[in-house]
């Protein structure tokens, strides 16, 4: 009887380490850091409404922009060249922060040669960015109910990531593995 047991236990042992998991603690903790990103970034943009009362680039339309548009970061991180300037219009207040990528396709800010900032998800991509720009409280984001339609929210901003497989939705009978921020 102990035998048997003992066999069983081995054989899903060794099973487990020939065909581990698909979703690996690693993965976890990317798809935590995206999601927890892509909140910050909302806030500092939620942020950014409350100091200057408009939203960053909008200009009279709803409008989506990616991490890797230098124009939103830019506005959300200001420059050293921005604060020193004398006629600066804005503050030139620090709306958002995160660590310093370490390439160009790692996670984090990443400081252009130009001197641009771009900020990348955990898998080296843009998060994208439904800006409120007609002010009606009503933004058309991914549906998270994991189909590849849009809903509509109440809100002002949207944040989300295309996830590891870098597909927005599901794409190509894959699971809709998107991380959203709403």
């Amino acid at each position: 009887m102990f035998g048997m047991i003992g066999i069983a236990l081995l054989v899903f042992f060794l099973g487990s380490i020939v065909f581990p998991s698909s979703t690996t603690p690693r993965s976890h903790i990317r798809e935590a850091q995206a999601r927890e990103t892509g909140a910050e970034l909302r806030s500092a943009i939620e942020n950014y409404y409350a100091e200057y009362k408009r939203l960053p680039l909008v200009e009279g339309k709803d409008l989506v922009v990616d991490t890797h548009s230098s124009r939103l970061m830019r506005e959300l991180i200001p420059t050293e060249s921005q604060i020193l300037t004398p006629n600066h219009s804005r503050r030139s207040i620090l709306f958002f922060s995160d660590r310093k990528a370490r390439g160009a396709h790692s996670a984090g800010i990443w400081r252009k040669d130009d001197g641009s900032l771009r900020l990348n998800d955990p898998w080296g991509r843009p998060y994208y960015v439904m800006l409120d720009g007609n002010y009606d409280n009503v933004i058309k984001v991914p549906d998270r109910a994991q189909t590849d339609e849009f809903e509509e929210l109440f809100g002002s901003v949207g944040v989300w990531s295309f996830g590891p497989n870098g597909v927005l939705g599901a794409g190509n009978g894959r699971r809709n593995d998107d991380i959203f921020a709403y």
